[in-house]
């Protein structure tokens, strides 16, 4: 029997996700892409979509080292 597996849960979160997640309004998240801030995106169809390792690696990014 073949696994299944459902890939927006798998490897993507949606941008109300993404919001939720980081404790910030889904405006927030949409004008971080206007402005070229926030992690890349993916888009499929109408929906808007995060790579979970981009957002790790986008955060990761922004680590204070002191």
């Amino acid at each position: 029997m073949a696994a299944t597996i459902d890939l927006p849960e798998a490897l993507l979160i949606s941008e109300y996700q993404l919001a939720s997640s980081l404790g910030v309004s889904l405006r927030t998240v949409r004008r971080w892409h206007t402005e070229r801030r926030g992690p890349r995106r993916v888009k499929l169809g109408r929906g808007v979509y995060y790579r979970r390792e981009t957002v790790l690696k986008w955060i990761a990014e922004r680590e204070d080292a002191a």
